[in-house]
């Protein structure tokens, strides 16, 4: 495991050292690292541990920490990267740099992403400063994997890999155990069921539980719902103070149900959001192709289809002309009538 990895490699260079001192041959070692695993499982907190091993072996000059990203590392525009990159690798000279998810800096297939700057950046800077200067890359199994590959240089100078297991359910316990030790709390036997029932549960995915993040986020749950109950108690005991209570973990449990529900429930009503949105945009495109045949059907009616003359338009012409001679007629007849009111006269 990561123990024994890490006990290896102390030895080789405190034998490298002894050779040293007495004039003898040397291999040359690389120390760059590659950390794979998922989240939570102690990545960080080793590369923190190596940094210091490496300052008491006489390795590195001050054997700090500086930890960065994708984003501590790539600017956004040109020219911008490579001095971005060379000032975080200033501030880790003497020490080990972290970087974290490194396998970003290889994704980005836009004409503006610089992530092979800073790779190349980096690259230079890992031979320059070979004495004085670690360089640990961490992220997930497989894309650190293609992340390493995807470069001849990364692949020559990153030869160490150690690999992080997701915690067991036991190792969980420890973890919770030792951090409320630490901060003076205890479980009760019926607590302690509950808890280790609450972390299977809520383990469903050891990428979004985070392993040692989810124990911690359920330990922080832990003692909200202590406080609240402890809060309405007249004078609490101090071991009152420091129980924690099967009925603390259930509503801590039940907190954290009424959030996933909450997220579920935004998440559904972004995707039907998201779907009326699609349909009334196929629909708008429905209308406007619609309007576009119609014009393009009436700019193309001919002359002759303009003066054709249809069985309806023949009816209506025929009702004009009828009424036209009834009215003809009877003012014809009305003078004829006034005619012989007159001769009658």
């Amino acid at each position: 495991g990561i123990k024994r990895e890490v006990e290896n490699l102390i030895n080789m260079v405190t034998v490298h050292n002894l050779r040293k001192q007495n004039n003898l041959k040397t291999v040359d070692m690389s120390l760059h690292m590659v950390f794979s695993g998922n989240p939570g499982t102690g990545k960080t907190m080793i590369a923190r541990l190596m940094s210091r091993i490496y300052k008491s072996l006489g390795v590195l000059s001050k054997g700090h920490l500086v930890e960065v990203d994708r984003s501590g590392l790539v600017a956004g525009y040109v020219g911008q990267t490579a001095g971005k990159t060379s000032e975080v690798i200033e501030k880790a000279l003497g020490g080990v740099l972290f970087i974290d998810e490194a396998y970003a800096l290889s994704n980005g297939k836009a004409e503006n992403d610089f992530g092979q700057e800073a790779i190349d950046t980096l690259l230079k800077a890992m031979e320059d400063h070979r004495e004085d200067l670690v360089v640990i890359v961490a992220g997930y199994d497989g894309l650190m994997d293609a992340f390493i590959h995807s470069n001849p240089g990364l692949e020559s100078r990153f030869n160490r890999y150690l690999h992080f297991d997701d915690y067991s359910i036991d190792e969980m316990m420890g973890i919770l155990d030792l951090q409320l030790r630490k901060g003076q709390y205890t479980l009760t036997d019926e607590a302690k069921t509950a808890v280790r029932d609450y972390i299977i549960e809520a383990n469903t995915s050891s990428i979004s539980f985070g392993n040692a993040r989810g124990v911690r986020n359920i330990f922080e749950r832990l003692l909200i719902a202590q406080a609240n109950r402890i809060a309405s108690m007249t004078e609490p005991s101090v071991e009152e103070l420091m129980a924690i209570t099967e009925s603390d973990v259930m509503s801590a449990k039940e907190g954290d149900d009424k959030l996933k529900k909450q997220q579920m429930d935004a998440e559904q009503n972004a995707a039907e959001a998201a779907d009326a949105l699609e349909t009334l945009s196929r629909i708008a495109a429905e209308l406007k192709n619609a309007t576009h045949m119609e014009g393009s059907a009436s700019v193309g009616v001919s002359a002759d289809e303009e003066n054709s003359v249809t069985p309806e338009d023949d009816a209506v012409a025929d009702d004009t002309q009828l009424t036209k001679n009834i009215t003809e007629s009877a003012s014809y007849n009305s003078c004829n009538t006034a005619d012989s009111i007159e001769d009658d006269d």
